[in-house]
């Protein structure tokens, strides 16, 4: 499975406030935001220490992290590669068969 694919599939909660990507350090803001956490700190940098979809303040560390969210993006990630890897040996067994 492609990554665009597989980013654009994505569960909307698993994928960032900010730019729509998927989330693999999520951190969630004291106003209950969710981003990835690379995609914030280039933004507070931009914003001046300001949340982007509130406009109030925000600094990084006022960021909870937020590791269950993460496993369960990890764990989705992993199953929709299993999957993509089934699909495509089924295929070339099907294939395989047709031309025998």
């Amino acid at each position: 499975m492609r990554l665009q694919t597989l980013v654009r599939e994505a569960p909307a909660n698993y994928r960032c406030a900010l730019d729509g990507e998927l989330m693999l350090d999520p951190v969630q803001s004291p106003h209950g935001h969710i981003f990835e956490r690379a995609s914030l700190v280039r933004v507070l940098g931009v914003a001046a220490g300001r949340c982007p979809l509130t406009g109030h303040a925000l600094a990084l560390q006022d960021c909870a992290r937020l590791p269950g969210l993460r496993r369960e993006v990890s764990i989705w990630v992993r199953e929709q590669y299993s999957r993509g890897r089934s699909a495509a040996q089924s295929a070339k067994g099907a294939d395989a068969h047709l031309l025998s």
